[in-house]
């Protein structure tokens, strides 16, 4: 016990005045670059306004086009509400095409065989060649895999804008029958 009390301990002070001037400078310096800058996008923005606005309204659009790229949740939400909407037409007028793209969607994610890839401005969802859970060889080897020729061909569908392009094709008159009025 006696022995703790001999030891030096570290003295816990706030910082030093000579290493908080060490960091402001710089800060100072960053803060002065930032402000030049502005001045000359400024600058800039008088001199050329057209196209100012040009690289505006361009950002603002990539900006509202990738805050409105749809997610996974939302695409299965859809599928659910389409599966619902065609649940309350009768058997006799339901197209058998959309019945079938639909079945076959939420029988893939109920068995976990649809993919979601986040593009930036566009998502994808894709099916899987297996379950995340299947770890074969030929499953996790990256020279077996399909490449990007062949992956187009796994795609079901394409995410813009907060719609769901293939899904919305497939769903156009849904309760119209085929096999009644002919192929559409």
């Amino acid at each position: 016990m006696n022995r703790l009390a001999r030891l030096p301990l570290p003295r816990l002070s706030g910082p030093s005045p000579a290493s908080v001037a060490k960091l402001g400078q710089p800060l100072r310096i960053i803060l002065e670059d930032y402000v030049a800058v502005s001045k000359d996008l400024a600058a800039t923005a008088r001199q050329r306004p057209i196209r100012t606005l040009l690289y505006l309204a361009t950002v603002g659009a990539l900006v509202t086009t990738w805050k409105k790229r749809p997610d996974l949740d939302g695409y299965i939400n859809d599928v659910l509400e389409y599966s619902n909407e065609i649940g309350e037409c009768s058997e006799v007028i339901r197209s058998s095409r959309a019945q079938s793209y639909i079945s076959r969607i939420i029988r893939l994610n109920s068995d976990g065989y649809l993919r979601y890839i986040n593009l930036g401005l566009v998502a994808i969802v894709m099916e899987r060649s297996s379950a995340p859970a299947c770890k074969n060889y030929h499953e996790t080897c990256k020279h077996l895999q399909p490449g990007l020729l062949s992956a187009w061909q796994h795609v079901m569908d394409v995410g813009f804008w907060g719609r769901w392009l293939q899904l919305e094709r497939n769903m156009v008159d849904f309760d119209v029958s085929e096999d009644e009025f002919g192929k559409s």
